[in-house]
């Protein structure tokens, strides 16, 4: 494990504190980030794992067309701006939490209504979406109520917070206002039930 300022401007972590991040022989990857609609990751493409290096990927392995993993070795003296895909991972350890993402979608399907529309001919069938997925240990301490920014996800509420007994975190999505999401979680119609 190493110690790192919890935002990337505090280099001291004076302001803001640490957080522990723990390293590992094994990390998980967001599938969206290895194989997506234009491409899949190849043997011998450099990756960059966030706030650990660059690392050369020596195998792939592909069933039935998806990426199911990958083996690499970590390059200590790669350049960090050369790499295609800038991942953030996790170690995968007994140290990583669940957490339930729920994302929410507008009620109404048509973006202005007439004086004439019935609103439940435009109500949205489908406005939640929920996946779970493993994250970063330090979110045990978040209570309910506190709000938190997932790096390229977007924000989010404490719903439920972490305790022994429910082994879970809930987070909501806070709307930003913006009209696509911005988690692949969205887009990756594999791992979102929609209700």
């Amino acid at each position: 494990a190493k110690t790192y300022p919890r935002h990337p401007k505090d280099k001291t972590g004076e302001i803001h504190g640490v957080k522990t991040l723990f390293l590992g022989s094994k990390v998980l990857l967001e599938y969206g980030d290895i194989h997506d609609e234009k491409s899949m990751v190849k043997e011998g493409e450099d990756i960059l794992l966030m706030q650990w290096g660059v690392v050369e990927i020596t195998q792939v392995t592909v069933e039935g067309g998806k990426v199911k993993s990958l083996k690499g070795k970590t390059k200590p003296d790669g350049d960090v701006r050369k790499p295609k895909r800038k991942i953030h991972w996790l170690a995968d350890t007994p140290h990583c939490i669940k957490a339930r993402i729920f994302e929410f979608d507008y009620l109404i399907t048509k973006p202005k209504m007439e004086p004439d529309d019935d609103f439940k001919d435009f109500l949205n069938p489908n406005t939640l979406a929920e996946t779970t997925v493993y994250v970063d240990p330090g979110l045990k301490t978040l209570r309910e109520g506190d709000c938190l920014q997932l790096l390229r996800r977007g924000y989010y509420r404490v719903d439920k917070a972490f305790t022994d007994k429910s082994e879970e975190l809930h987070l909501f999505t806070i709307p930003d206002g913006k009209a696509k999401a911005v988690s692949t979680f969205a887009t990756t119609s594999a791992k979102m039930a929609h209700r």
